[in-house]
């Protein structure tokens, strides 16, 4: 007796495949790195100067590449905002009054390239000259411009500002911006600038009247939703502000400071300055960079619930007298190049710096362990409260592994509809042998 053959039997095999194809691929999906509501970059102290100025493009090829970077890790499509933490230009060598717009437009520009829709926000910092001061390098009379009217270009209007004029129309020439207050996605913007003129500012290089601003945005933001305040100084634990050989801890600006922010746990205060000493270097853990200002819970392996403030180093274009590359900062690329990578979910905030520059540690840039703070962002991002809990994990960043229940039922009737065709494909085979 002659046999039937094997096709209808192997349709029904390969509908089989297709049907539990069709579930393993829901699996990888459900498997896939979740997307984050917002994605916020920062860095600081890009310090063109060292002759850069006089350059074309002002920009070293290292900052470049950092923006290159993001683009590439988040598949090109940028972040919500870009935070840039102060030592942006500088009084050293010589400038010439031209040079300091085009400096100021091929900062924003490079960092706009990162976002969006161009949200970049910058304060100033030690080395960046006030429009009210004189670059005094120089027999010319140069002065540093406004990085307030790049910042409204993209940004639109502030929700809040102090100027110097608002507190003494004598002080300066210039209507210089000492602080500000953006609103985006939700999440509260807040920056404090430094003033360069620390002679005229009563407390350690700010104005009183910038603190009692601060002191006053966050009444009115209230101690529930989630602030990011950049800052060029750090708030404590470094040599910082007034004197170099003076630790923060014993200045009125680290009091001050830290005053307002014990009382306000939803604060995430972002600073620069810091980019010399042996120990920063290529950092493999983000836990190096980002501290919690008050005894935590550690939830699991880099994940912690915060009882208080935050804050995080921003990550410094050029590290000097580091492990890897003595001395100053120059013209040339420096090997130690970071940033900061922040992605916001509704249940949790991870933070990842990353390693651009030519040295890097032997895991590679993208091997850096992140740091997870559990935070319930839902109601900020206007979502139901019940996604802002933490679901924990191996890796926080990844979507929950559960099985994926809902995609079997998917897959069933193509299961059936495979089965169909391989019995009408045995009838008709058999028909036609008996015929």
């Amino acid at each position: 007796m002659k046999k039937f053959g094997l096709k209808p039997f192997l349709c029904l095999i390969l509908a089989v495949i297709v049907g539990f194809g069709s579930v393993a691929a829901s699996g990888l999906l459900s498997l896939a790195k979740e997307e984050p509501i917002m994605r916020i970059v920062m860095m600081a102290d890009l310090h063109v100067e060292y002759g850069l100025q006089s350059l074309a493009s002002p920009i070293r090829p290292s900052t470049a590449a950092a923006v290159t970077y993001v683009r590439k890790i988040t598949n090109r499509e940028g972040v919500d905002v870009v935070l840039v933490g102060g030592d942006m230009s500088g009084p050293r060598g010589d400038w010439k009054q031209e040079q300091i717009p085009v400096t100021q437009a091929s900062v924003y520009d490079y960092m706009s390239d990162m976002t969006k829709d161009g949200k970049v926000m910058l304060v100033t910092g030690n080395h960046d000259p006030e429009p009210s001061v004189k670059v005094d390098s120089t027999a010319e009379d140069v002065y540093s411009g406004d990085y307030s009217s790049l910042m409204k270009k993209s940004c639109g209007e502030f929700v809040s500002a102090l100027y110097v004029n608002d507190i003494d129309e004598t002080l300066s020439p210039f209507n210089e911006l000492l602080c500000y207050r953006y609103t985006v996605k939700g999440i509260e913007f807040l920056g404090l600038n430094t003033p360069y003129i620390t002679n005229q500012a009563s407390v350690c290089g700010f104005y009183a009247e910038q603190t009692k601003w601060l002191m006053a945005e966050l009444e009115k933001i209230g101690k529930d939703k989630t602030v990011f305040l950049t800052c060029h100084y750090p708030s404590g634990s470094v040599k910082t502000i007034t004197d170099p050989s003076t630790y923060s801890e014993t200045n009125s600006c680290y009091q001050d400071l830290n005053k307002i922010f014990k009382d306000y746990p939803n604060l995430i205060y972002c600073y620069g300055h810091v980019h010399s000493g042996a120990s920063y270097w290529a950092k493999t853990d983000t836990f190096e960079m980002v501290r919690i200002a008050a005894t935590s819970t550690k939830v699991e392996d880099g994940v912690y619930n915060s009882p208080s403030y935050i804050s995080t180093h921003m990550g410094s274009m050029g590290y000097y007298n580091n492990v890897y590359q003595p001395g100053g900062l120059t013209v040339n690329d420096p090997m130690v190049v970071q940033f900061m990578m922040v992605e916001l979910y509704a249940d949790r905030i991870v933070f990842r710096i990353h390693n651009v520059g030519e040295k890097i540690p032997p895991n590679g840039t993208e091997d850096v362990k992140p740091m997870t703070i559990v935070r319930d962002l839902s109601a900020q991002f206007g979502l139901d409260p019940a996604e802002g809990v933490y679901g924990g994990g191996e890796d926080p960043s990844d979507a929950s592994s559960g099985f994926p229940w809902i995609w079997v039922l998917l897959a069933l009737p193509v299961l059936a509809g495979g089965g169909a065709v391989a019995f009408f494909l045995y009838k008709k085979r058999q028909a036609e042998y008996y015929a």
